[in-house]
């Protein structure tokens, strides 16, 4: 019977809370209408105004709000009132976070050097 050479071949498990983390990131990533939201925040210079986003999508303020309220509960935007109006901006220190996961996923070769 063969055994599986574990110690060469299988890696730790990362850490739960990290896995969580990472998870629920990707999941608001990945809906299509978010994954835009995004797009157009990060383009801005510093942050954005949800008017802004309105008048790119076909989609009801409470909607956009909605998108907006995942990303933020995720950690991949920051938000501030002015007046009537709420400013979005990245939060780049959890993308950074994310790439790293996903980069560690890599097999060592095929990873960038100083990534």
């Amino acid at each position: 019977m063969a055994t599986c050479p574990t110690d060469d071949v299988c890696r730790t498990l990362a850490p739960a809370e990290e896995v969580e983390r990472v998870s629920a990131q990707l999941k608001a990533i990945a809906h299509p209408v978010r994954l835009q939201m995004l797009t157009l925040i990060a383009g801005a210079d510093g942050e954005v105004c949800i008017c802004r986003i309105q008048d790119r999508f076909d989609l009801s303020q409470p909607t956009l709000s909605h998108h907006a309220s995942v990303l933020r509960d995720a950690g991949l935007i920051r938000s501030r009132q002015e007046g009537v109006w709420v400013h979005h901006s990245i939060v780049p220190e959890a993308f950074e976070r994310v790439l790293r996961f996903l980069t560690d996923l890599l097999p060592v070769e095929t990873r960038e050097v100083g990534a």
